[in-house]
């Protein structure tokens, strides 16, 4: 089982991911997007799911650096994502 899988399919981690999913499906996201959608949303969960290829950076680079307010980071599901997460909500 992929790390991808079993994040999505345990624990607290998968309630948030779920959350964000049912949210946003497959288009583009920053984090500012979900905590004004979801604002119990815990910040450290972004840096959890990029760890675990849950997500990753619409920009394709592995690091969210020199991000600001006019130029924010912009996340997407992984494709992996997607099918365990489109298989998960039927």
């Amino acid at each position: 089982m992929s790390f991808v899988s079993t994040m999505i399919k345990r624990g607290e981690s998968s309630e948030w991911i779920q959350k964000i999913y049912t949210t946003f499906k497959n288009k583009p996201f920053t984090c500012k997007a979900i905590t004004r959608k979801i604002p119990q949303f815990k910040k450290s969960m972004i840096t959890a799911m990029h760890n675990s290829n849950v997500i990753k950076l619409l920009n394709g680079k592995r690091r969210a650096i020199g991000m600001s307010k006019k130029n924010p980071s912009v996340w997407v599901f992984t494709t992996e994502a997607l099918c365990v997460l489109k298989d998960f909500n039927g």
